[in-house]
């Protein structure tokens, strides 16, 4: 007979919807995406991760912007487990993402971006950041995203609402 242990694995859920910083390319972007951690009793819990974002540049009377879904595999690790309140954490894994770009006019924001052109790309991720809980459901969440191999469209910030479902 197998050992059974007093330690469950406990799914938990969160949606957030974030401004975010984009470093160069484009002006800002809103986001959301939606969290699946897998709270298991070890160090490194996987996480999955689904999101999508909107961002654009103007420029000279024209724009451009950028359609991203992106799917994430990652194992985060979260400090200060026993304060409910602030949760640190470091994340890292792969990310596909499905990109749409498209623009408006001719102009400096076109020469980043062909319009109507579409990609897929598979890159390494590190996220680090911290969830700040206001309630036991609703968070203030601060995160930063460094991708591998870098490249100027995906590097960015978010500052965003959480929803613990």
């Amino acid at each position: 007979m197998a050992a059974s242990s007093d330690a469950e694995a406990v799914l938990r859920n969160s949606v957030v919807s974030s401004l975010g910083i984009p470093r160069g390319a484009m002006d800002y972007s809103i986001n959301a995406a939606w969290r699946l951690t897998i709270d298991l009793p070890s160090t490194v819990k996987p996480e999955a991760r689904l999101g999508g974002s909107f961002s654009t540049k103007s420029s000279s009377g024209s724009s451009a912007g950028m359609i991203v879904t992106s799917v994430y595999v990652l194992g985060r690790i979260s400090f200060l487990d026993q304060n409910p309140k602030i949760s640190p954490y470091i994340a890292a894994g792969p990310g596909l993402h499905f990109m749409y770009s498209f623009s408006s006019a001719s102009g400096d924001a076109v020469e980043l971006f062909d319009s109507g052109n579409s990609m897929t790309l598979l890159k390494a991720h590190a996220f680090f950041g911290i969830d700040f809980a206001l309630t036991e459901e609703l968070f203030l969440t601060a995160e930063g995203r460094l991708t591998l191999p870098s490249d100027i469209v995906i590097d960015s910030g978010y500052l965003g609402l959480g929803l613990r479902l």
